[in-house]
């Protein structure tokens, strides 16, 4: 049994829809998948999502889930059920202030000579750290002490994570903006390389 971890599938950008792992042909039958309300739905920190595929994985999951803890309260599911109707479109609200931010960090990060793409979904601007820096930790140490600016460094996901850095958009664009001004401020330097792919 897959179980996917896709908690973050809506957040998309340029028209782009992320597929889930169940629209493929007999997916459903030997797979799961997890999805959040948190980002998408602007519903960070209610801990309110699903599980959805196989009908005799989501009975155990139950049993499991009803013996560890309680039920999410009452009023969160009822918001989540309401965030899905069709024609509020709550996930539909988020994306346009979310694609801004993106943009914005994308062409700031090109102004000071980062070979970044835009990516076509998820909450974050991946980049790669400057020339010179050791690696992604003392990067965004360095940052955090001479610029105040926290960056998330890619080490921390795992070994494939070293050498860039993650910008958060999930911040409001004044303090957005900001944080990009005094990174700005730093003389970072990247050598030309080609833009990473989308």
């Amino acid at each position: 049994m897959l179980v996917h971890d896709n908690p973050y599938f809506e957040v998309t950008y340029d028209g782009y829809r992320a597929p889930s792992l169940l629209a493929i042909q007999g997916a459903r039958g030997v797979a799961v998948e997890l999805f959040s309300f948190s980002k998408a739905y602007n519903m960070a920190g209610w801990r309110c999502g699903a599980l959805v595929g196989d009908a005799d994985v989501i009975e155990h999951d139950w049993r499991l889930k009803s013996n560890v803890d309680q039920g999410l309260f009452d009023v969160v599911q009822l918001a989540a059920a309401r965030a899905l109707a069709p024609d509020l479109d709550a996930r539909g609200r988020a994306q346009p202030a979310l694609q801004a931010r993106r943009d914005t960090v994308v062409e700031a990060l090109h102004d000071l000579g980062c070979p970044v793409s835009a990516p076509l979904a998820t909450l974050y601007v991946w980049a790669p750290i400057p020339d010179g820096c050791a690696d992604a930790t003392a990067f965004c140490e360095e940052v955090l002490a001479r610029a105040g600016v926290l960056l998330t460094p890619g080490s921390v996901y795992g070994r494939r994570g070293e050498g860039w850095f993650r910008v958060s958009l999930g911040c409001p664009d004044e303090e957005l903006g900001e944080a990009l001004r005094r990174l700005g401020q730093l003389g970072l330097y990247w050598e030309e390389r080609e833009e990473l792919p989308r």
